[in-house]
Formats: C-alpha cells, sequence, structure tokens
C-alpha cells in the first residue's frame, strides 16, 4: 500500500520549507531513517529522514515551496502496509501493556536554558535493537545547541513514539522493554503490527541494495557532495560513528577515488526497479533573448529566505537611522602598535574587533538597546548577555554569524571568533548555533573600497533593537577646535535603531558612548 510522507513541522512557527534537492528518486528502494529531501526554511537548511522502508513510487513535490503536513513523496510499504493508521483500540492496548510488562517510557529531558522543546534530528536506534545503558539513542536540536542522548536503561527497542519533528520536554520519544518482568505481549503486537510489515517488497518490484546508513549533519552532506565523496566509503571519527567534514578532507587527501554523485547520493538505487531510466536533470541553459527582452529567474532558497526576512524587518519594526563621524586617529594608532604582537600570536588584528568592542560599551551603557519586542504579548525581552553579529557577504548570500558573549571577551580572542566564523561562511558552514542569539549587528559598507559608499541606511536583523553601519577610514579635511582646517581619519557611522524601544535623544546619547569608545581604545579597554 502507498504511504503519503507528509513535510513534518520543524518548528519556529513556520509553515512551509524549500525544496533544494531530492536525495532519491521513483524507484529507489529505500529504509526507515534514509535521507529523502534536503529542505530549507528561513532559519535553516536540513535534511529530512524517511519514517518507513520501502520503495519511492511518486515525487510529488519536486521543488519549490512545499507546505508543512502537504505530501512530498508517496512510498509503497509493501501489501501488508494498511494505508490508514493503526486503530485507537490496539494503542490502548499498547499503553496498557507498558505499565504491565516492564517497558520503559523515556521521556525527552529538560537540557536546560529554559528551553521546553527540541528537534528530533535522527535517531540513532530502530525498533528491535538491542541496546545497553549509556547508548546513544537520538541526536536532537533546540535553539541553542545539538546533542546526543544516551539511553538510561538497557533493553529492546519496542516503539519509537515521535519519529521526526518537534519533541516537548517530558513528553515520551521512545519504548524500551528492559525485560523486569519477563517477556512483553507488546512486543508480540509490535511484530504484529504493520510497521514490521515495510519489509515486503511490492511483488514484481525487483528488490536492490539499499543504503547503509550514513551518520552525518546536513553541512557534511553537502560538503562532500560538492566534494563528489560518497560517503559511505568515508570512515568516521565522530562520536558514535558519525563522519565529520575532516573524514571527508582525509578520504580526499588520502587518496581515496572519488566518486561522481548521481541525483541520489545517499540512497543506492535498484537495479531494474523501473522500466525506463530515471530523466537527468537538465542542465539550466543560458537565456537566449532578444534585445530588451525580459526574463525569469527563480529566486533561490537563500536569497528567498534573505529576502523574507529583510520584508519582515522592515514591515515589523520602525527604523530610525542616525548619521555621524568619528575621528579615529588614536583608533589607527593602538592598530599599529599591536597589529604585529597579534600576529605573533597568529591572531589577524583588524578594526572590526574594536567596533564589537565599542558596541559593548554601548549596549552596557544603554541596557535598553540589548533588547527586543514582542508585539504579540506586548513585552520587551532583555538579554542577559552581550552578543554581536557581524554580516558577512559571501558567494552563497549574506550571513550574519555571531561573536558570543562579546562582553566576556578581548580584543584578540573577539579577533579569533570573527576569522573562525567569516571562514565557515565562505565555506558555506555556518550552523544554527553559529548565526542565534544576537543582541545587535555590525555591517561594513567599507569592505569594498573599490566600490565606493560612505553612508548606508541598514536594515535592522529582526528581531533586533539596532544595527551599525560603519564605512572604512579615509582622510578628510575637518574645522578644528581652533577654527583651522586639518586632514584627519574619519569614519563614517549609519546607525538604525528600533523607535519602539528607544526615542531620539537616547539613541544620540547612546551613539555618542560609541565614538567615546572606539575613538580612544585604551579608555575603552580599561573600562570594559
Amino acid at each position: 500500500m502507498a504511504y503519503i510522507f507528509k513535510l513534518p513541522d520543524v518548528g519556529e512557527g513556520l509553515v512551509e520549507a524549500d525544496i533544494i534537492q531530492w536525495l532519491v528518486k521513483e524507484g529507489d528502494v529505500i529504509k526507515a531513517d534514509d535521507a529523502l529531501v534536503e529542505i530549507q526554511n528561513d532559519k535553516s537548511s536540513m535534511e529530512i529522514p524517511s519514517p518507513v522502508s520501502g520503495v519511492v513510487t511518486k515525487i510529488l513535490v519536486p521543488s519549490g515551496v512545499a507546505k508543512v503536513d502537504e505530501g512530498i513523496i508517496e512510498i509503497n510499504t509493501g501489501e501488508e502496509v494498511v494505508s490508514e493508521p493503526a486503530p485507537v483500540k490496539e494503542e490502548a492496548v499498547v499503553a496498557e501493556s507498558s505499565t504491565t510488562t516492564g517497558n520503559y517510557v523515556f521521556e525527552l529531558p529538560d537540557v536546560g536554558e529554559g528551553l521546553v522543546e527540541a528537534e528530533i534530528i535522527q535517531w540513532l536506534v530502530k525498533e528491535g535493537d538491542v541496546i545497553k545503558a549509556d547508548d546513544a539513542l537520538v541526536e536532537i536540536q533546540n535553539d541553542k545547541s545539538s546533542m546526543e542522548i544516551p539511553s538510561p536503561v538497557s533493553g529492546t527497542v519496542v516503539k519509537i513514539l515521535v519519529p521526526q519533528g518537534m519533541a516537548k520536554v517530558d513528553e515520551g520519544i521512545i519504548e524500551i522493554d528492559t525485560g523486569v518482568d519477563g517477556p512483553s505481549n507488546q512486543v508480540a503486537k509490535v511484530e504484529e503490527s504493520p510497521a514490521v510489515e515495510v519489509k515486503a517488497a511490492t511483488p514484481g518490484v525487483a528488490t536492490g541494495k539499499p543504503s547503509t546508513k550514513v551518520r552525518a549533519l546536513p553541512s557534511v552532506r553537502r560538503y562532500a557532495r560538492q566534494q563528489q565523496v560518497d560517503l559511505s566509503q568515508v570512515t568516521p571519527t565522530g562520536p558514535n560513528g558519525k563522519i565529520l567534514k575532516v573524514d571527508v578532507d582525509a578520504f580526499l587527501s588520502g587518496g581515496g577515488e572519488v566518486v561522481a554523485v548521481t541525483e541520489t547520493p545517499i540512497v543506492e538505487t535498484a537495479v531494474e526497479t523501473v522500466a525506463a531510466p530515471a530523466p537527468k536533470a537538465a542542465t539550466k541553459p543560458t537565456p537566449v533573448l532578444a534585445a530588451n527582452e525580459d526574463w525569469v529567474e527563480k529566486m533561490t532558497p537563500t536569497r528567498r529566505a534573505i529576502a523574507k526576512a529583510m520584508v519582515t524587518s522592515r514591515t515589523e519594526i520602525p527604523h530610525v537611522t542616525v548619521f555621524d563621524k568619528l575621528r579615529a586617529e588614536k583608533l589607527i594608532e593602538h592598530r599599529n602598535t599591536y597589529k604585529d604582537i597579534a600576529k605573533e600570536d597568529n591572531v589577524r588584528l583588524t578594526y572590526l574587533p574594536y567596533v564589537v568592542k565599542a558596541m559593548v560599551a554601548m549596549l552596557k551603557a544603554y541596557p535598553s538597546l540589548n533588547a527586543s519586542v514582542n508585539m504579540e504579548k506586548s513585552e520587551i525581552i532583555h538579554r542577559g548577555n552581550i552578543n554581536i553579529g557581524i554580516a558577512t557577504n559571501t558567494d552563497h548570500g549574506l550571513f550574519v554569524p555571531v561573536i558570543k558573549n562579546a562582553d566576556r571577551k578581548s580584543v584578540f580572542e573577539i579577533a579569533e571568533d570573527i576569522d573562525r566564523l567569516a571562514k565557515k561562511a565562505l565555506a558555506n558552514e555556518l550552523t544554527r548555533e553559529d548565526m542565534s542569539g544576537s543582541s545587535a549587528t555590525i555591517t561594513n559598507i567599507g569592505g569594498m573600497p573599490e566600490a565606493g559608499g560612505v553612508w548606508s541606511t541598514p536594515i535592522i536583523n529582526y528581531p533586533e533593537s539596532m544595527i551599525m553601519g560603519i564605512s572604512r577610514i579615509a582622510d578628510e579635511v575637518v574645522v578644528n577646535a581652533d577654527r583651522e582646517m586639518e586632514v584627519a581619519s574619519i569614519m563614517r557611522l549609519s546607525f538604525a535603531f528600533d523607535h519602539r524601544l528607544v526615542d531620539g535623544v537616547e539613541a544620540q546619547s547612546a551613539l555618542a558612548e560609541f565614538k567615546k569608545a572606539l575613538a580612544d581604545p585604551n579608555l575603552m579597554l580599561l573600562k570594559n
């Protein structure tokens, strides 16, 4: 019978996602937990695994945007599988047996930080597996980090209660037969249930060799595809057999044979599964246009996510932008004094770490800017930490990696963070954790001096309350206190703020604090 897999709710209140690419094609034989599709929403990209085993019969949404709970793929799980969910009566028996046969229902633990839910990234066990206490059960991710959760008991996995998607803290996610009271009659029920019958192939369909389960994060899978490496041939060195990016690099440098990635990089397809070969994706042709003819280009998922974020910010936040200038002679002198010392410690000292520290001083002096607004609840959320985002332009789009706890770090430490995150951004390896939790953002319009530009009206990175645009430092003729003209080193500032949180006078005072700190690094570092 056909099983329609619907796009799961991946949390964060999002109701749709972009299909980036399918990792299987029609006719493929797949197993439960094999990667089906790579999707992207406004927050991140991820791979979605299959909840069942079977044969792919039809891809319902080949590309574009899919809605949550919309059917995206049809899988034939075998004749014995019923199309309707298990009857409530059977569920009641299962629940009853759980309380009488020694089965242990493991609940999602509280991983701290005040979070009440987490996303199931992938299960590391399957129904029927025999496990020991402390074996890794599941990989989860919340707004702060990803982690593997170990089993508190030994036994046999009876049922995975939350195959994927969001799980609440204290919600039962897996049932384990610990064997405390002898054999469980629930195990017999599960063996009779349709879930096990997915092993039966559809009559008349040749069975092929299903893929070996490969454990790797989406960023590693994407990197492997870019390098044309078959992950099943890579030796993992990560925890619990997880393949890391360094493992892919080691495979390449070790002289391993690079296998060209086909349309199904994760799942090996069955031989002679379909009568005709699946058509290959045609290379996107270059438009042949007559003079002055319009043509249409589909937005990439990244560009679409950026566009939606910009519209949300402009729609939700009433922007006000203030422009000012800063004399930077002391800043230049300080950096020139210590950049060689920094180089000895393998630190690349630019002006940007000083700007981060000046913003820390500003947010400490005016904590009302270190906040965000929730209009639905009429609340202002004040942040306990000072985390500074750095707008970074790459070939893949504009990203904002975050310097965490900038108020607790030295200029050298901030410089190291900036360099590390910039490299990850350029390699398209930033994680959700790398880009979350920012208090305010810095955007450098002086990063491309050949393009010119000294002022901007930057858009606030929603839901933050401010963004600081800085220009490159340039010589400019100014009038000094003695009404004499002189040449000075000037940095131009474009400060945008959320007028719901900050009034004009307070914003001007905050900008003056920023200028005071950045103009005299010695004083700034003594205070911070």
